[in-house]
């Protein structure tokens, strides 16, 4: 595995092997995911969060200064 060329992070593990093992484990959930969909929520910190446990703020992962706009992305 090589780390990315330009930002982002290295994966501990790729995410087709999880969801190899998910369909194994669990393969009525990942049908379900798959039919229904899911909805993925991400903490992301404030500006004024300690920068030592995360990297980037929330407007800086969606590009935007506007909360209304976030919401919708």
């Amino acid at each position: 595995m090589e780390p990315p060329r330009e930002g982002g992070e290295t994966s501990i593990i790729p995410s087709h092997i999880i969801v190899e093992k998910m369909e194994e484990a669990m393969p009525e959930v990942v049908h379900k995911l798959g039919t229904v969909g899911a909805i993925i929520l991400v903490r992301n910190p404030n500006d004024n969060a300690s920068m030592k446990e995360f990297r980037r703020t929330w407007q800086q992962i969606l590009e935007t200064e506007d909360k209304v706009e976030a919401k919708k992305l």
